[in-house]
């Protein structure tokens, strides 16, 4: 009789996403924002990505300067040997004009 331990059953280290449902950015101002996770994730994904930002599929950051303002849902997954997560993101990007600040 082979007795399979309980971690293989039940995989207890996959990789979920617990970032935040909405961000919010400012037209020509640095964006930055790191996608996190409950356990270990070895690679990350986001699509589509508005124009300026750029995202790394290692750590897991979205960053740059946003082009163009307006409302865009990305597609977000972390993974690893186990399994795969996924979420949406819903990012708003305001246009300020020439002002640095606004209420939201």
């Amino acid at each position: 009789m082979q007795v399979i331990p309980t971690s293989r059953l039940y995989p207890a280290t996959s990789a979920q996403l617990i970032s935040a449902q909405t961000a919010y950015g400012f037209l020509g101002q640095p964006f930055s924002l790191a996608v996190g996770t409950s356990n270990a994730a070895t690679r990350f994904t986001a699509t589509p990505l508005p124009p300026g930002l750029s995202f790394n599929p290692t750590n897991g950051l979205l960053s740059g300067t946003p082009l163009l303002a307006g409302n865009f849902q990305i597609f977000l997954t972390a993974s690893n040997s186990l399994a795969v997560s996924g979420s949406g993101l819903a990012l708003t990007i305001y246009n300020t004009g020439s002002s640095l600040i606004r209420e939201v």
